[in-house]
């Protein structure tokens, strides 16, 4: 049976000044402390100096992103057991508590993870990111879920080692889902317990909610190479950009949250216009304007004046390339397929 003291919890940080001192505060306050607490400061700048009576802190001289931070974690951890809390969350004060609970209650499991809910719902973006990017599954405790959240979890330290911990080259996001695969493919079981409830401080308007929304989405895609070319770019398209949109739009349209609706049918344009942003940054492609004038006119005027406050600019390209008007007139088509109004 694993002990408090068998547990290292750490939070990787970066520059998430006005949400660590909650996040700190809810930690130390747990009704079973770990033995050991770690702050993963990942190149912060000013470096984090807050309180050091109960955490250690380990500075990168760098910024290197997410799983880099986590793996820093697991490389200092000497504990049998690794509990991890985001930056931006606060837990109950029997969270930890729980999942010792759950991962005594399952010999066999590797790793737990538990309940995250928005504590802001006061914009149409907090409202929506509620729904459409909630950080759980549930209220029903279930063994496998699709994967285990990193903003709020335990695992078995050497389960973690054994399959090389997280992949460095996921800086922002999808290092929770990825690591989860990867346990899975090795034969390793998970738990998802709703009782180790947390709460997220974000806070979204409609402006910034989406984008925060496409970075869920593109991280897979990279390490899969589809911005290093035009045809990877057409794929997404229909595959990835429309089919988020027509799911999560009619999701809405059944459970009448029209106030939704709006920004549900952006996620097309939206998440385009940072695919062709994204290739040209990190793989040096010219890409098309997107959208094009003709284009844009099939948007409402009020949703066009949204997109310019999500998308400022988008420039023309020095050179046009053949695959330029196929990106264009397949969005196009999927206008029209799916049906959209």
């Amino acid at each position: 049976m694993f002990k408090p003291e068998d547990i290292t919890i750490y939070v990787p940080f970066y520059n998430t000044w006005q949400t660590i001192p909650p996040c700190i505060d809810g930690i130390i306050k747990q009704s079973v402390q770990p033995g050991r607490m770690l702050l993963i400061d990942d190149g912060s700048e000013p470096p984090f100096a807050g309180s050091k009576e109960k955490l250690e802190v380990i500075r990168a001289p760098e910024n290197k992103g997410l799983a880099s931070a986590r793996n820093t974690a697991l490389e200092n951890c000497v504990t049998p057991l690794i509990a991890s809390l985001d930056s931006d969350v606060v837990p109950e004060k029997d969270w930890l508590e729980n999942l010792l609970e759950a991962m005594n209650s399952n010999q066999n499991i590797s790793g737990a993870g538990g309940k995250l809910s928005e504590y802001y719902q006061d914009t149409l973006g907090d409202r929506w990111r509620a729904v459409h990017m909630a950080q759980h599954w549930g209220d029903k405790a279930f063994l496998n879920p699709r994967f285990i959240y990193g903003a709020n979890n335990i695992f078995k330290t050497e389960a973690l080692r054994s399959i090389g911990g997280y992949s460095a080259s996921l800086r922002t996001n999808y290092e929770d889902m990825s690591l989860s695969e990867t346990l899975y493919a090795k034969g390793h079981s998970l738990f998802y317990t709703p009782s180790a409830k947390a709460y997220h401080l974000r806070r979204d308007t409609e402006e910034s909610i989406l984008q925060g929304f496409w970075k869920w989405y593109h991280a897979k895609g990279l390490t899969a190479g589809e911005f290093n070319s035009g045809d990877g770019l057409i794929d997404r398209i229909e595959r990835v950009n429309f089919g988020i949109f027509r799911y999560r739009y009619d999701m809405d349209l059944n459970a009448e949250r029209k106030d939704f609706l709006e920004l549900d049918s952006l996620i097309p344009w939206v998440f385009c216009a940072l695919d062709l942003q994204l290739a040209n940054k990190t793989a040096n492609i010219q890409v098309p304007e997107f959208p094009s004038t003709k284009l844009f006119s099939r948007l409402p005027e009020n949703s066009r004046g949204l997109f310019l406050k999500i998308i400022p600019e988008t420039k023309k390209p020095s050179r046009k390339e053949t695959w330029h008007d196929e990106y264009i007139n397949k969005f196009n088509l999927c206008l029209h397929k799916y049906d959209w109004k």
